[in-house]
């Protein structure tokens, strides 16, 4: 009778700790809204790309630029690219960040960029291309036994050639841990979103 119970209490044990180690629950939403039909594989190829610095709160743009550029680099590794720590610098340098803000304020009005402006952006970064990247959403709640961690990242691409988007996605992505799952922090569940967003590109 002792051997049965010790062997049945091993066996939760194992399991408890199994499930532990498999890490909270993921589920995708990423959904693709646009891609141009000029907009290929072929010409990220040709004309190179720079990741924008994350337009998000200090606490989570410099691990979302990391993110985004080391997700870039696994999914597409024949394209050079830059990340948004090099493109703050390049603008900065440029003396864009004025006229940067200024555009996207007047964007976020009309729909309509600044081609100007994009041209002289993608100059400075010496790319054609250019990814825009906005949190939308970090939310963290408890439903019952659960907690659930949301995230939402928007993303666009611009050519600084036409100043048109040229793709656009929206990243979205749930977690659930359980009490057996392992604590889930920003850097689990934005490693997911930005995987999902660059499986999306041509």
């Amino acid at each position: 009778m002792k051997k049965r119970f010790f062997l049945g209490f091993l066996v939760l044990g194992f399991l408890f700790y199994s499930f532990s180690c498999m890490g909270a629950y993921f589920r995708d939403l990423t959904r693709k809204t646009f891609s141009a039909p000029e907009f290929t594989t072929n010409a990220m190829e040709t004309g190179k790309i720079a990741l924008l610095p994350t337009v998000a709160g200090p606490e989570y743009a410099r691990t979302t630029d990391v993110t985004l550029i080391d997700s870039f680099q696994t999914y597409h590794p024949g394209i050079t690219a830059i990340g948004g720590a090099e493109s703050r610098k390049l603008l900065q340098d440029a003396g864009l960040v004025e006229k940067y803000s200024q555009m996207m304020e007047t964007y976020y009005k009309t729909s309509i960029l600044d081609k100007s402006t994009i041209t002289k952006m993608g100059e400075a970064v010496r790319s054609r291309y250019l990814m825009y990247t906005r949190l939308l959403k970090y939310d963290q709640r408890r439903e019952k036994d659960v907690n659930v961690y949301e995230l939402s990242i928007k993303a666009e691409i611009w050519d600084s050639r036409t100043g048109e988007v040229v793709w656009d996605v929206t990243g979205d992505g749930i977690m659930r841990q359980t009490l057996v799952d392992k604590p889930v922090t920003f850097d689990d569940i934005v490693v997911k979103v930005c995987d999902s967003i660059m499986q999306k590109l041509p």
